[in-house]
């Protein structure tokens, strides 16, 4: 079996139809959700879950490093919610 090089691990960002003109920390309540280790969109949420747990299965441990950003980053590419 080949190894499996950092490439192999990457997909591409697709943004979610539902953040179409979203505003960050400006969503709705019934676009988020509680999820580990914090408050995300709820697609967002699930995709993080199963990050998480597909990380497990080969025995990786991920977890959250912070969810807030600087106002300065509103706007930018880098923007998470």
């Amino acid at each position: 079996m080949k190894d499996k090089l950092a490439w192999d691990y990457i997909v591409p960002v697709v943004l979610c139809k539902h953040l179409k003109n979203a505003r960050p920390g400006r969503l709705a309540p019934t676009k988020i959700r509680k999820t580990i280790g914090g408050v995300l969109h709820h697609c967002a949420a699930d995709a993080w879950e199963a990050m998480v747990d597909a990380a497990g299965k080969e025995q990786i441990v991920l977890k959250p490093t912070s969810s807030r950003r600087h106002v300065s980053y509103i706007g930018s590419t880098a923007c998470w919610l």
